[in-house]
């Protein structure tokens, strides 16, 4: 993909806000045209709003902002939609009710109730860890432990500061992160998306299987690359990686 001539909308995954993008949405803002970054309701600066409780109420809530972001900033320009984990279901069904809407969708880290086990879709780290951090009133000390299980890499305390920092600022409800965890569970994707999509997957993601996106880049016929040695959270552990494989799409 020429990235320079493109749009890009990102989608967050499970409990996570807009700034969790960290270091990826700056250095892809400098290679695309245009990159908006979309907040999922009832996190961030949308954290007085209610999740949607289906994956399809969240892409209706997310596309009535796109739609506006479009007309105001992004019409001379393709688009594409970026997620992981809970946003790339929420993707998929984007890309199956509005095909129009994007060039492609590049997904990372994510899975399909009706393609995989519960046991694939969230490993029994990541379920031992979420239990923990529903339990862990320390703010710094769970996003710490979110740290050690979304990312392969050495701890970063500055980042483990800059997380604690914005759950003091914006604490979510926690019946929202509930209700998001309903939505992933829940979600089961359509066999019917017909816009490319390029499927990331990471070989040590200790919170979901990367069987669950090879299975599924099977089911739709879609393009899977996968790295070695990331987390859960590729665009924190290698997000240049992230960049250059969707530079080298062939779409």
């Amino acid at each position: 993909m020429e990235l320079e001539n493109l749009n890009f909308f990102l989608i967050r995954g499970l409990g996570r806000e807009i700034r969790h993008w960290g270091k990826f949405s700056k250095l892809l803002e400098k290679e695309c045209s245009f990159l908006y970054c979309l907040e999922l309701p009832g996190f961030g600066k949308k954290a007085d709003k209610i999740s949607p409780r289906t994956v399809h109420g969240c892409v209706l809530e997310l596309r009535k902002e796109y739609l506006k972001v479009k007309a105001s900033y992004g019409e001379n320009n393709e688009s594409v939609l970026c997620s992981i984990s809970l946003g790339g279901m929420i993707a998929l069904e984007w890309l199956r009710a509005f095909p129009d809407d994007f060039k492609c969708g590049v997904i990372m880290n994510t899975s399909a109730g009706n393609i995989s086990s519960l046991l694939k879709r969230i490993r029994v780290e990541g379920l031992l860890n979420l239990a923990k951090a529903i339990k862990e009133e320390d703010k710094r000390e769970r996003e710490r432990n979110t740290f050690r299980l979304v990312s392969n890499r050495t701890v970063d305390e500055k980042i483990v500061d800059e997380w604690s920092h914005y759950a003091e600022e914006i604490a979510p409800d926690k019946k929202n992160f509930f209700r998001q965890l309903q939505v992933a569970f829940s979600f089961k994707v359509s066999s019917s998306i017909q816009v490319p999509i390029l499927f990331l997957a990471s070989k040590r993601d200790r919170m979901v299987d990367s069987k669950c996106s090879e299975d599924l880049a099977s089911y739709l016929n879609a393009s899977i690359e996968f790295h070695l040695d990331a987390g859960h959270d590729l665009t924190l552990d290698d997000p240049k990686w992230v960049i250059k494989k969707m530079r080298d799409f062939d779409l």
